[in-house]
């Protein structure tokens, strides 16, 4: 099962189970769940293992790194 984990500026920690997808564009699944604000910092796990994670910089463009 994969899940997204997305943290803010290490005050807030949500935890989403994504049933229905099968797409590792964490681009575009942390556009639809994220919030988009510096600091933010995106996970992509499949059964615990990471797929790919992201963040936005200062001047608010996402970021991947695999």
């Amino acid at each position: 099962m994969r899940t997204l984990i997305i943290i803010s500026d290490n005050t807030s920690r949500r935890v989403y189970k994504l049933d229905d997808t099968d797409s590792n564009n964490i681009l575009e699944l942390a556009m639809v769940y994220g919030r988009g604000e510096s600091g933010e910092v995106i996970f992509l796990e499949d059964d615990d293992h990471e797929i790919a994670k992201c963040y936005w910089d200062c001047q608010y463009r996402k970021y991947r790194k695999c």
